[in-house]
């Protein structure tokens, strides 16, 4: 199916039981009608491709057909990016109720590296920001916002219990007690990424790259730029 339709570039995902030869095809349809022969003809790509299909294949049948259009997908990018924003906030929000508010601004300066950060790689390689795109930055994040979560109550915990230690021993401490399981989680998850991004077809290898760069930046920001942010904190209030 895919090398039926190259020259039109579609997403091809195979969908119910296997040998039933169902499948979702997308792809981009400009306003004007496609060059070339087919196009002086005045047919227009979707047509084209229809066509390719009746004579490559045999009793092909369309179920259904939907057309998303300029302003349909940008209300939806919109809408996915409100409610990533909206994420955030509470997230942050939440950590400044089960911690303290020095903890929720850690976790919203890591937030916010991972989130530039996706969005750099995926203007680096090409990808578009559509909406499985922006699923996986939200999956970044709450991904991001759990492994820090962990370091910052293993904080609390440890400065709880301290001597004579400073706070940035303290912080110093609980990374080192937590950097094992955290390192571990992040391998496991990669794995189940990386049969995603290999065996997940073509519909899913947007989404699984994003994720895979995003878990990888996520475990680093919650290490390396979360506490760092908290201890910053601490000092900044300790001089006033």
């Amino acid at each position: 199916m895919r090398s039926a339709l190259s020259e039109f570039s579609p997403t091809v995902q195979q969908i119910g039981e296997a040998g039933k030869n169902e499948y979702i095809i997308s792809t981009k349809i400009e306003n004007k009608v496609s060059e070339g022969t087919a196009g002086v003809a005045g047919i227009s790509k979707y047509d084209m491709m229809k066509n390719t299909l009746n004579e490559k294949f045999q009793n092909v049948k369309i179920e259904s057909e939907e057309n998303v259009g300029p302003a349909i997908g940008d209300f939806l990018k919109k809408s996915a990016w409100k409610l990533s924003i909206i994420a955030v906030v509470m997230m942050s929000l939440y950590l400044a109720f089960r911690f303290e508010v020095k903890f929720a601004l850690g976790a919203m300066a890591a937030l916010l590296h991972d989130v530039l950060a996706s969005i750099a790689f995926c203007g680096l390689v090409g990808i578009e920001i559509n909406i499985p795109v922006i699923a996986a930055f939200l999956t970044i994040f709450g991904y991001s916002v759990n492994d820090t979560i962990v370091v910052f109550d293993r904080i609390r915990e440890t400065n709880e219990l301290k001597g004579k230690e400073t706070f940035s021993d303290v912080i110093d401490k609980a990374i080192t007690q937590t950097l094992t399981r955290t390192l571990l989680t992040a391998l496991t998850t990669l794995f189940g990424i990386l049969s995603l991004f290999f065996l997940g077809g073509e519909v899913l290898h947007d989404f699984s790259l994003v994720l895979l760069f995003g878990i990888t930046i996520g475990t680093y920001s919650s290490i390396y730029m979360a506490s760092p942010v908290v201890l910053w904190w601490e000092k900044w209030r300790a001089a006033k």
